[in-house]
């Protein structure tokens, strides 16, 4: 029997066996622990030990997602189950259905609350830096108030400020608050938990000289800045507020601003000191009235596919924050022009295999998988969670996945797709293409290093391929830019074909507009 006291060194240099065996190593310090390495390097922790006349291998977790120190208190709870009497295996077999901390955040606190604050993207940057990595693979009922109490003495060792200690305590009890109620947990583990310390004060303003030399440096700046800052100083509202005035909200006339979202969810009526309405009036004149943003754009000489990339966006945020009547559906509407797909060369290209087989990280290799069987975006084939999106048939796409937030649905047509899922689906487990400890951000660089060491370039073209294949499939000839007839060529009939295998691939790639797939076909 091999035995090491498990640290990270010594875990980390554990190698695979050469014949491939499965190698087992106990712990010297909880002599039930054990990691096994298989073939491949994957390490997992086990509890091995006697219930009931029979030898249970109950597993802990894997490793480096699972720590030794949380493997270590895992296992001291299983054996301490043990001497109670509690059969772990059947415990276990009752804890599968149980989500993870992660798992609840995107599935349920996420749809269900989260989506509904303003501060949700800024939760959700809360919840993967300080909370994914040490507490979002556990089950809900295994999370401890030690562990909570260790993530919070740890953001204050890293120098956090106490304010944001407490943006962290105040998400993880709201969270977990919102289990109880939903009927996932029976308590709270992050109940009355407290933070020490005082957020800082600000006792510190601009004296008289100062704000002079602050307003005389402001006007030196581009107006949109100038007015920002002064509009900010004169009004007291949040940056927030500010940054989403609109016209619709002000009357010039009574010299009043109405806010109809506040941070805390309610309306507010500001009102304007004549220095600031001076401000608005100026801007009134300047700009007729309108946006800011797309004259400024236009100016600086942006392409049109440019814009509208920008105006998505736009209407993506106005969405968010409760005013989808500040932008315009249509772009017409603001005087942006039609882009041009057709003329531009073929971007289409295969996976090359040898190449493929250079990316070493499984994350990546899958996603790459991904996006040449399914036609998805980068975002997407990293963001992507198999559990959820796997319906059986179809690949159904969360927004949250997808760009500008157009969930979608996708066809699992072939047996190439299944069998790539069903591999996706043992990588992820319940987790999307992201390990555990990692961010989307650190995920996404990792893909571009690993791309750049492979020499794999412009990858959207598997995307291109993908609509062309299934172009291909729909109508039983290729499309243009694949050699196949132009459509001006085409008899009345097949055009009728080809207009519905056009209208098939514009939502199976997410953009619902059938003009935008000449760029991929032709």
């Amino acid at each position: 029997m091999l035995t090491s006291k498990f640290s990270k060194t010594t875990l980390n240099a554990l190698q695979p066996d050469p014949a491939g065996k499965r190698l087992t190593i106990y712990d010297t310090e909880i002599p039930k622990l054990a990691i096994t390495v298989t073939g491949a390097g994957t390490k997992t922790f086990y509890v091995i030990k006697r219930v009931a006349s029979k030898i249970a291998w109950l597993k802990l977790g894997r490793y480096p997602e699972m720590s030794v120190d949380q493997a270590r208190l895992a296992a001291i709870k299983v054996l301490g189950e043990i001497v109670d009497g509690v059969d772990p295996v059947v415990a276990r077999q009752n804890m599968k259905g149980e989500l993870t901390l992660s798992e609840f955040f995107d599935a349920e606190y996420g749809p269900r609350c989260g989506e509904k604050k303003l501060s949700w993207k800024d939760d959700q940057q809360r919840f993967c830096y300080y909370l994914k990595q040490p507490l979002g693979g556990l089950k809900l009922s295994e999370i401890q108030r030690t562990q909570i109490a260790t993530v919070l003495s740890d953001a204050t060792k890293a120098g956090k400020a106490v304010a944001t200690v407490r943006s962290i305590r105040a998400l993880a009890s709201h969270i977990l608050n919102q289990a109880v109620e939903w009927g996932f947990l029976k308590s709270s583990p992050a109940h009355k938990l407290k933070v020490e310390g005082k957020p800082v004060e600000r006792d510190r303003f601009l004296n008289q000289d100062e704000l002079e030399q602050f307003i005389d440096a402001l006007a030196q700046e581009d107006d949109y800045f100038c007015d920002f800052f002064l509009l900010a100083l004169l009004t007291g509202a949040r940056r927030a507020n500010v940054c989403a005035m609109h016209w619709n909200e002000t009357d010039l006339k009574l010299a009043t601003w109405r806010i109809p979202r506040t941070k805390n969810g309610d309306p507010q009526t500001v009102l304007l000191s004549p220095p600031a309405v001076a401000i608005l009036r100026a801007r009134q004149e300047k700009y007729g009235g309108k946006g800011y943003l797309l004259n400024r754009w236009k100016a600086e000489g942006l392409s049109t596919g440019t814009l509208k990339n920008r105006m998505a966006a736009m209407r993506t945020w106005a969405k968010a924050v409760g005013k989808p009547e500040l932008i315009p559906q249509e772009n017409t509407a603001l005087g942006i022009a039609s882009r041009q797909y057709v003329g531009q060369p073929n971007k289409a290209q295969r996976l090359d295999g040898e190449k493929l087989a250079k990316i070493t990280d499984p994350y990546v290799h899958m996603t790459l998988r991904l996006e040449t069987v399914f036609g998805l975006r980068r975002e997407e084939g990293i963001k992507i969670r198999p559990s959820i999106a796997d319906k059986g048939n179809v690949l159904k796409l969360k927004g949250s996945w997808c760009k500008n937030g157009r969930p979608r649905t996708i066809p699992i047509r072939t047996a190439e797709q299944r069998a790539v899922l069903d591999e996706a689906h043992r990588l992820a487990g319940r987790g999307a293409l992201i390990p555990a400890h990692k961010s989307y951000d650190e995920q996404k660089n990792i893909y571009k290093s690993q791309l750049r060491a492979a020499n794999l370039r412009n990858m959207h073209g598997l995307r291109h391929q993908y609509a062309q294949d299934r172009y291909q499939e729909l109508t039983g000839w290729k499309c243009p830019k694949a050699g196949g007839p132009a459509r001006d060529t085409l008899t009345p009939e097949q055009r009728k074909v080809d207009t519905a295998a056009r209208e098939a691939v514009s939502q199976e790639l997410g953009h619902n507009r059938i003009e935008i797939v000449a760029r991929y076909t032709g």
